[in-house]
């Protein structure tokens, strides 16, 4: 066919190609399902990785400088439930780097 020689505008994809997925959930799940590797967040595997399910190749860990900061109104006391959010939040981040040996 016209289209299945090679420069000649073929959009087909190659039998060997692999899928390349734009939400990093589903690329974790085709991980899990031997369908290759995948690159990820260690917060998003971290219980993957313990159960064995999945495996990291590599000890090296790449720090993301951007961050989430927890902002309040100056002024404003804080509200029972807000702190509590922000006191498990810091608790679920702790753990997870001992978990990860982040920290």
């Amino acid at each position: 066919m016209p289209g299945d020689r090679p420069g000649r505008g073929n959009r087909c994809r190659r039998s060997d190609a692999s899928p390349i997925f734009h939400d990093p959930a589903l690329a974790v799940r085709e991980a899990v399902n031997c369908g290759g590797v995948a690159l990820a967040d260690n917060i998003m595997v971290e219980d993957l990785l313990a159960s064995g399910q999945l495996v990291a190749p590599f000890t090296i860990r790449h720090a993301i400088p951007q961050s989430y900061c927890l902002w309040q109104k100056p002024g404003n006391r804080i509200s029972i439930s807000a702190r509590l959010f922000r006191d498990w939040l810091l608790s679920e981040i702790a753990s997870h780097k001992q978990v990860m040996r982040l920290a």
